[in-house]
């Protein structure tokens, strides 16, 4: 059986805009920007889409909207075929 990791990149690497390119694309990225921003009660998508960079900067930002993102690259690789979405990460 072949494994498979994601390697995502963190705090260092935020840019304003980033994920707007997923969030457009497909429907299951805004519902995770929605589950994501009511579970910790930020604009997530105003902060990574529009920023400014310091209030994306800010570590209590920066944790969640990097967190959604990277959901979303995998979402969307999920919802390319590029990986089974039906395995789990324990098969």
């Amino acid at each position: 059986m072949t494994k498979i990791a994601f390697l995502f990149p963190g705090q260092g690497s935020q840019i304003v805009g980033m994920g707007s390119d997923f969030y457009s694309e497909y429907s299951s990225v805004r519902e995770l920007f929605d589950m994501a921003e009511e579970t910790v009660k930020l604009n997530l998508s105003r902060i990574c889409f529009q920023g400014p960079m310091e209030t994306l900067t800010e570590t209590v930002n920066l944790q969640p909207t990097m967190t959604v993102v990277n959901l979303s690259i995998l979402e969307a690789i999920q919802q390319a075929g590029l990986i089974d979405a039906s395995r789990s990460p324990a098969q």
